[in-house]
């Protein structure tokens, strides 16, 4: 299977990378920075039109996996929060993926969109989260529900 993951200098994003690639797939990264990974694009998720560039390079995804983010204390680039900055990569993400073909999309988000008090069955409580990351995160899942991808 040929799968694309962004964000594999994070830690669910590295950790995922090795896994699936211990099952023998075809792995296409996406990082800002350069890495180690075999076929890594360096990209800036922030830059759309990078990104549209980018992305026109690939063919034949199967899967895309979304990981990048800034996370909570992490220094974001001026002109963004902690909630703008991870809502633009995923716009850009998505807007650069709206000619592929790619049947199968994974939001990674986190339990951040359940606020502080999280409970032990996520499923029966609606999110409302209270940090910007939280926030950012859950409107980066809508972004991704509005999409044509399948989940």
């Amino acid at each position: 299977m040929k799968i694309l993951i962004t964000g594999t200098s994070g830690f669910v994003g590295s950790h995922l990378y090795a896994s699936l690639l211990k099952y023998g797939n075809d792995i296409i990264t996406i990082n800002r920075s350069d890495v180690s990974h075999e076929n890594n694009l360096k990209c800036d998720l922030l830059d759309r039109d990078e990104t549209i560039n980018s992305l026109k390079k690939l063919e034949g995804i199967d899967v895309v996996i979304h990981t990048a983010a800034i996370a909570h204390g992490e220094s974001t680039p001026t002109g963004y929060n902690t909630e703008t900055v991870n809502i633009a990569m995923t716009q850009n993400l998505l807007f650069g993926l709206r000619n592929h073909s790619i049947p199968i999309a994974i939001f990674m988000s986190t339990i951040s969109i359940y606020g502080l008090d999280s409970p032990k069955n996520l499923t029966s409580k609606d999110p409302s989260p209270m940090s910007p990351y939280g926030k950012g995160k859950l409107n980066c899942e809508k972004l991704f529900l509005k999409s044509n991808f399948i989940f």
